[in-house]
């Protein structure tokens, strides 16, 4: 059993956007509290025993009122990976409970999802595909999918960026940002991810 303290920022830029009036970049701090052990349960399609998790969550845009949205979750998660590099994970959450009369976004989970199920498949050695799908499990069905590919530059001695990795990314749904996350769109970007360090 192992725990640590995880903290993610993500931070969008927008550019050659016609006729649409936003901030230039669109940021959210995501930072939780996680506990994981292995397990013995083995998953299906060949993948060795699963890897167990629950996190406590805070996501938010650093923002004051009226554009601040920020919530809490406690999320349980499982993942497994094989020797190839492909993965599996698999998370659902629920929100805690916020007094409704400072709650920016009551209604946050209804279109990020409460649930999502992520794959990784190395195509070759310089490429890989990810699938991410997240649900609000409910009737009315919000949600959103993620292509992304991650292309691996070329690793030498002069340049040894071994975790650096471009990547191309092809979203559709709603959650983009915190900041919009009750409207559904379709984004295409392009930057370089920092994985494997």
């Amino acid at each position: 059993m192992a725990c640590g303290l995880d903290i993610h920022k993500s931070l969008f830029g927008r550019c050659l956007v016609v006729g649409y009036h936003a901030h230039f970049a669109q940021q959210t701090m995501s930072p939780s509290w996680l506990i994981f052990t292995p397990s013995r349960q083995q998953w299906a399609w060949a993948l060795p025993p699963a890897t167990l998790g629950l996190s406590l969550n805070h996501q938010s845009n650093g923002q004051a009122a009226p554009y601040s949205r920020s919530w809490n979750r406690v999320i349980l998660m499982a993942g497994a990976d094989r020797a190839d590099g492909s993965q599996l994970n698999v998370r659902i959450w629920k929100r805690m409970s916020e007094n409704p009369s400072s709650d920016d976004n009551p209604d946050i989970a209804n279109y990020i999802g409460r649930a999502e199920v992520s794959a990784l498949w190395p195509v070759n050695p310089k490429n890989s595909l990810g699938l991410s799908v997240r649900h609000n499990l409910r009737r009315e069905g919000h949600g959103s999918g993620t292509v992304d590919w991650y292309i691996r530059p070329g690793v030498t001695l002069s340049n040894p960026n071994a975790g650096l990795r471009y990547h191309l990314q092809l979203f559709s749904g709603h959650g983009d940002s915190l900041a919009s996350y009750n409207f559904k769109r379709t984004s295409l970007r392009f930057g370089v991810s920092l994985v494997d360090w």
